[in-house]
């Protein structure tokens, strides 16, 4: 696969996924950086942490509210916009593979709340720091940078389903994914 993913679930009628592929030089660019097997370590993070910021942008392009508000400029006032404060966001970073994305989404979203989650490689869970209720305007945003056979993400959302959060109330952001996720 070529370019990272920005996966948008639809549960409509079940739980399916919509697959965005955003089409951006530097998309591809930090793409091919973390990719290449000869890339060092530093560069490797960073190149990971700046697709973070880039599919974190993408990600929220038509998704946060805005509202209208009367700006003074040096000369005049004028009408600009604003993220809608009352609209919360709450981050989900699978441990560890989330974390170097949510580093660069962190930039785009430094105001979001974050709740952890971590799973073994059994399949278990080893940590939830999801919070028990979720309000129905709270936007989330799913971090997990490699989405190989797509369980983990599905135990997600289905964590996330029970406290009634789904549709396009939920986004999920990988780096770069198999055809089994």
């Amino acid at each position: 696969m070529a370019t990272p993913k920005l996966i948008h679930p639809n549960y409509a009628s079940s739980m399916s996924l919509r697959v965005i592929v955003p089409p951006h030089p530097l998309v591809a660019h930090w793409l091919t950086v973390l990719r290449d097997k000869n890339t060092p370590p530093p560069l490797f993070a960073s190149a990971m942490k700046e697709l973070g910021r880039w599919l974190s942008y993408e990600a929220i392009r038509d998704w946060l509210p805005q509202q209208a508000v009367q700006v003074e400029t040096p000369h005049s006032s004028c009408d600009g916009f604003v993220i809608d404060p009352t609209a919360a966001l709450l981050v989900v970073p699978l441990l560890t593979t989330g974390l170097g994305l949510w580093a660069g989404g962190q930039e785009v979203l430094p105001n979001a709340r974050v709740a952890h989650l971590g799973f073994s490689d059994q399949g278990t869970t080893y940590l939830n720091c999801l919070p028990n209720q979720i309000g129905e305007r709270v936007g989330v945003v799913v971090f997990d940078a490699v989405l190989a056979s797509g369980s983990n993400l599905i135990k997600v959302l289905s964590a996330l389903d029970e406290k009634s959060v789904r549709g396009e109330q939920v986004r999920a952001i990988c780096a770069v994914a198999a055809a089994p996720g």
